[in-house]
């Protein structure tokens, strides 16, 4: 291979490089906009389940009874108003401190109440309030299944983590598809902690936020893809080149061929 023509591949590899490093790093800014993009949707979606939960409570059972989906109301403030069964209390969690909760009967509706948390397994629950009474917390939905263990000393009945289809099996029919966890001046009325809300990660923002997410992520591919066939295509240049460049070379004489000339 002669000195120019490889000249001509060092060049062609350099290019290649070149281009791949450009749609590389052309797709990492752009993955970094996407994840931004997500960041700012994930954020509204949890502001505006914190701005729900801000709300001025509404009567759980007039809601239910208008026809509202019990989904319409997670995040929101609800006002309860009836009575505790005499259930035993159920502990709930894997590890410090364990939430409280009781059945309450809101107009012949079976709701899960967190009533508020107990810093450990041997602490004495407070019974709960007995008669009619009115109670304000956040509705939210059952809580999916956690990996977490039972923890030593669990009593019995002990879940880990508010479900309501575990809930309703030793609970009267009519249980509710949701729970309510009772706010900081409630809890504290009952004897207990306040248990904290924790609002899933799950939640919608704006779908244009999602829709720039999405957008940015098919760019960094679109620039990773069409870096590789830039790349490809430089070398299908370098191929031709070298086929041309044989085909042009003058073929060596042999030395009975020159004495013959």
């Amino acid at each position: 291979m002669s000195e120019p023509t490889l000249r001509s591949r060092a060049g062609i590899r350099g290019r290649q490089i070149a281009a791949l490093t450009v749609a590389g790093m052309l797709a990492v800014v752009m993955l970094g906009l996407g994840v931004w993009q997500m960041s700012v949707y994930v954020t509204q979606g949890r502001n505006s389940l914190i701005e729900r939960s801000n709300r001025a409570p509404v009567a759980l059972n007039q809601q239910l009874d208008s026809g509202l989906p019990i989904g319409d109301l997670y995040g929101l403030p609800v006002r309860l108003d009836g009575h505790y069964l005499a259930q035993p209390p159920v502990l709930v969690g894997s590890s410090p401190p364990y939430r409280v909760v009781s059945a309450f009967v809101d107009h012949s509706r079976i709701v899960p109440v967190v009533r508020g948390s107990v810093p450990s397994l041997d602490t004495a629950v407070p019974p709960a309030p007995g008669g009619s009474v009115s109670l304000v917390g956040i509705m939210m939905p059952s809580e999916s299944t956690s990996t977490g263990s039972a923890p030593p000393g669990a009593p019995s009945g002990w879940l880990n983590g508010v479900r309501i289809e575990r809930l309703a099996q030793g609970w009267p029919t009519g249980v509710t598809a949701g729970f309510v966890t009772l706010d900081a001046a409630s809890a504290r009325v009952e004897g207990l902690e306040p248990a904290i809300v924790t609002f899933p990660n799950d939640a919608s923002g704006n779908a244009q936020n999602l829709g720039y997410a999405i957008q940015w992520w098919v760019f960094a591919i679109f620039a990773m893809v069409m870096g590789i066939a830039l790349a490809r295509s430089f070398g299908r240049r370098s191929d031709d080149a070298d086929l041309s460049d044989a085909g042009t070379r003058p073929e060596a004489v042999s030395g009975e061929d020159a004495a013959a000339g």
